[in-house]
């Protein structure tokens, strides 16, 4: 089989999205070596940069079975193409038998066969204002799309799953629950007596919540 993988946001961002593409990308060359891969990307800008990055994370990985496919048009183009019926084989002249994106953005109305995409939240939804009513409405219009033209959609969280069903009227079946890992060589168990130093440290006591993300209602955290 080949896959093809929508490796855009891996390079735009830095943070939040980008980081869980790359990691979920990297674990996926690393454990998958049975099938090949695709790794889709646009750009016109900063091309050898940008190019290298995809190189590194295969290398990283250590998978031979994987190639790249860079479509040189500015990111916007893309973003306008996928939302009318141009085939998305206009910009990614490559066929693959299954098609992921991490972000809604990377689907196309008329994409490949088979896709399958990631909804992490519906903010837009639950708390519009934060980024407006004209953005939040795209945002919604955008996810819309992708969960109609996917056959399978993975959400982070059970809550997730939930807005997803509610919100946009999509069944169950359709939907897989995938937590996000941690990177095992970052995150370790720890004998408990060195967590109870940290813990009286920051005079942390149970129950507690660790949470690496912005404080804002948005993140669920009230």
């Amino acid at each position: 089989m080949i896959i093809g993988i929508d490796a855009n946001w891996l390079i735009y961002e830095n943070a939040g999205i980008g980081k869980y593409s790359y990691f979920l990308i990297r674990e996926i060359l690393r454990q998958d070596k049975k099938n090949r891969y695709v790794l889709f990307a646009n750009f016109i800008r900063h091309y050898k940069k940008r190019r290298q990055i995809l190189l590194d994370l295969i290398k990283e990985s250590k998978n031979k079975k994987c190639e790249i496919y860079i479509s040189k048009i500015p990111s916007a183009w893309r973003d306008a193409l996928s939302q009318t019926n141009v085939p998305i084989q206009w910009i990614y002249r490559k066929k693959v038998d299954l098609y992921f994106s991490s972000y809604f953005s990377g689907i196309f109305n008329n994409g490949f066969n088979k896709q399958i995409v990631v909804i992490y939240d519906l903010v837009f939804v639950h708390h519009w204002e934060h980024a407006g009513k004209k953005l939040s409405a795209y945002y919604l219009k955008r996810s819309i799309d992708a969960v109609e033209h996917c056959q399978k959609i993975i959400a982070i969280s059970r809550s997730t799953q939930n807005d997803i069903e509610q919100s946009l009227g999509v069944d169950e079946s359709k939907i897989t629950i995938a937590y996000p890992g941690v990177d095992r060589g970052l995150f370790k168990k720890q004998a408990q007596a060195k967590c109870q130093i940290i813990l009286d440290k920051y005079h942390i006591v149970k129950p507690y919540l660790l949470s690496v993300c912005t404080l804002e209602p948005r993140k669920n955290l009230e």
